[in-house]
């Protein structure tokens, strides 16, 4: 006697579905294959990115001849310094600029430390910073490669200035960053303890060959540092026009705990929603660290039949602080599921608003909402406390 079984096949191409490998034919999530009930409808991962178009997060934006800089950046072999705002930068990066600049020598500076949780530990910022910068391709990015600054008029870009000058070897310098990381704060800072050693002054005109205004900043007779134009940030919170002022982290972040229940949801403020879809911790709830505007209203909502009725009925109420007038429904707003591959502490953030800590375990499903062409994302947590 033998057993027979039906093949599970993808409802849109036919092909069998598997959990395996992501690069074959039929791949799909296995916890949506843990399922097996035969009234389930499931699409392979490729029929579902073809279908959901919104499936990966919306990406910045760079200016109009910046792939041109950035070529004769790479020719030149010239050091990047890459700004970052250390409490929003996750959606920033750019993959085609990445791909010019990859194998270039960099620094990354951090700006905003100041304003991060108390007890942030800067080297386990420098870390989460550079790791990001791994992830994305800079595969030589390294914790001391990257330099913290306040961001404050004051700021001190010493450190920078010194890594610079033993990193650049005599090449030019591009500053590049998106626009709000603190690129001219950086600057201004720089030239604070900047002496001309030069017959060339400081200008600012347009790029060679492009429309890019840039600061020209000699560093000796035959090269310089270039200031260049911020990136776009259309994919943040902080980009979108008429974005409420509350949102914006001016002041020394305080973090707030919301625990949250296995299908519940935090709610933030009426701009965007954290689900648990499925959590494997036994007790079923997660306890949120919320790193996010003291003036965004945070709520956790116990689990409801039809979760997407209540936060359609909060935005029609006006019921929470601030809100978009874009969003006047959940039909406003793009959906992703985020998947944990491993155990710890994670983050999950959406750009330019802020984000969420937790102990997360793998195979935990998480439903992120966002304005639509919003940027959202997970990560390794980026706060680790060093207060005992």
């Amino acid at each position: 006697m033998s057993l027979v079984t039906a093949v599970r096949r993808c409802y849109r191409c036919g092909n069998a579905l598997q959990g395996e490998n992501p690069n074959e034919k039929g791949y799909c999530e296995p916890a949506l294959l843990a399922n097996d009930s035969k009234f389930q409808i499931i699409l392979c991962k490729e029929c579902y990115e073809e279908l959901h178009y919104n499936q990966k997060p919306a990406g910045a934006e760079a200016p109009s001849g910046f792939a041109k800089m950035l070529i004769d950046a790479k020719r030149q072999n010239a050091l990047i310094v890459y700004l970052v705002d250390c409490l929003n930068f996750e959606c920033s990066f750019i993959p085609d600029v990445l791909e010019m600049i990859d194998e270039l020598p960099v620094i990354v500076v951090g700006s905003k430390f100041d304003l991060m949780p108390s007890g942030a530990s800067q080297e386990h910022v420098k870390e989460y910073i550079a790791h990001r910068f791994r992830g994305e391709g800079f595969k030589n990015a390294k914790a001391e490669d990257v330099v913290l600054m306040d961001y404050t008029s004051h700021a001190d870009a010493s450190k920078a200035k010194e890594l610079i000058e033993e990193k650049r070897k005599g090449k030019n310098v591009f500053v590049i960053g998106a626009k709000g990381a603190g690129k001219s704060n950086f600057i201004t800072s720089f030239l604070r303890q900047y002496k001309n050693q030069s017959s060339h002054g400081v200008s600012i005109s347009n790029y060679p060959e492009t429309d890019l205004e840039v600061w020209q900043i000699p560093l000796d007779e035959n090269s310089w540092i270039y200031d260049t134009p911020g990136t776009g940030i259309k994919n943040m919170m902080i980009g979108i026009e008429g974005f409420p002022k509350e949102i914006m982290m001016t002041t020394k972040v305080a973090p707030r705990k919301e625990e949250i229940a296995e299908k519940g949801s935090l709610f933030i403020g009426l701009l965007g929603r954290i689900d648990p879809i499925s959590i494997k911790n036994p007790k079923k709830k997660v306890t949120f660290t919320c790193y996010f505007a003291p003036k965004v209203e945070l709520k956790s909502v116990s689990a409801k039949k039809d979760m997407n009725s209540l936060w359609n009925k909060y935005l029609k109420k006006k019921a929470m602080k601030p809100k978009l007038i874009s969003i006047a429904s959940i039909a406003d707003m793009d959906v992703f599921d985020i998947t944990l591959v491993e155990d710890g502490p994670r983050d999950i953030g959406i750009a330019g608003l802020g984000w969420v800590s937790f102990n997360g375990m793998t195979g935990d499903i998480y439903r992120v909402y966002v304005p639509k062409n919003i940027g959202a994302y997970a990560s390794r947590a980026k706060v680790i406390n060093n207060k005992k």
